[in-house]
């Protein structure tokens, strides 16, 4: 998925058998970004967090993992790709070079 540097988007997840059909997420969740200078999470509680543009662009997996038994193992795990590019301009900047002199 793409956000543009001053973008937030709601995510959350689900359990499924192996026929599609719902199943309750029970255990332990952890979410987590993979870097959280370029996607920053709130979580909101065992399957709804928000992802926020922190505001450089690049590239960032979020993660979660569910202990169902609670013995310290990650027995299912779910990550989505985030891309983070450049928002609206807000300015212009003009840049000046070296003067130099003019020809004769």
């Amino acid at each position: 998925m793409q956000l543009t540097a001053d973008q937030q988007t709601e995510l959350s997840i689900t359990g499924e058998d192996s026929y599609g059909n719902p199943v309750d997420i029970t255990g332990n969740t952890q979410w987590k970004s993979s870097d959280e200078t370029i996607v920053s999470l709130t979580v909101h509680d065992v399957s709804h967090a928000t992802a926020v543009a922190v505001g450089p662009v690049g590239s960032a997996a979020v993660t979660v993992s569910n202990d169902v038994n609670n013995d310290g193992t990650g027995d299912y795990i779910g990550s989505l790709s985030i891309d983070v590019v450049a928002g609206v301009m807000k300015d212009i900047t003009v840049t000046a070079g070296t003067p130099v002199n003019k020809p004769a």
